[in-house]
């Protein structure tokens, strides 16, 4: 195994750029010996080198041709929270909730009566707009 192309002008610089490197990985707590291996690169310069067969998805033996490993996914895994109702629907207070009482209050209106409605009522344009959507794409999926 090689060391890494770029050379840091202290270990400390090297070692930050090799845990940065693992960490990106999914270790949590990359220790040198372990890992990583920090050596002198000449002129005063320093580089690292895997001291472990690199952990990426489609790896060589070589470590070569590897890419990042999968992201696990983001956003909607996560369970309901007691405070906030099931679906996208809005806690019971603040303009947010507001813009849904007044949607559901008004079902066969318009997307421009309801926002009109809700400006009227104080409540931002945007914040009109934004939550008539979601509360429109809300009853399609239910």
């Amino acid at each position: 195994m090689t060391t890494h192309s770029k050379n840091y002008a202290s270990a400390a610089n090297a070692k930050r750029a090799a845990e940065s490197y693992y960490k990106g990985l999914g270790i949590a707590n990359p220790a040198e010996g372990e890992h990583y291996g920090i050596e002198p690169a000449g002129e005063g310069r320093f580089g690292w080198k895997p001291l472990v067969r690199d952990l990426t998805v489609g790896a060589d033996s070589k470590g070569k041709g590897a890419g990042k490993p999968e992201a696990p996914a983001k956003g909607k895994d996560k369970a309901p929270t007691a405070d906030k109702p099931k679906g996208d629907q809005p806690k019971k207070k603040g303009p947010v909730a507001q813009v849904w009482a007044m949607c559901e209050s008004m079902p066969e209106a318009s997307r421009k009566e309801v926002v009109e409605a809700c400006v009227a009522a104080g409540i931002n344009i945007h914040t009109a707009k934004t939550q008539y959507q979601r509360w429109f794409s809300a009853q399609k999926n239910a």
